[in-house]
């Protein structure tokens, strides 16, 4: 792999969304978007609106610690 290549290939990595929920595809981005835009308070809510952690429910932890972060403004 050339620099230039692996520069690219860096750069795509750092700029996609970090997905929380693998299974259904669910990133931090559209976690935050159902607690601040559409009033999620709660892991059920989320789930409800994102789909998240309704496949393996291995993200669950990863979900709550999420939402208690936003919910308690840590993370904007």
């Amino acid at each position: 792999m050339s620099d230039s290549e692996n520069i690219m290939s860096k750069m795509s990595f750092y700029m996609r969304p970090h997905n929380i929920c693998i299974c259904k595809g669910v990133s931090e981005e559209k976690i935050k978007d159902a607690v601040k835009r559409q009033g999620a308070r709660n892991f059920t809510e989320i789930q409800r609106l994102t789909s998240c952690s309704t496949g393996c429910g291995t993200c669950e932890g990863r979900v709550k610690e999420l939402l208690e972060k936003i919910l308690n403004h840590e993370i904007k």
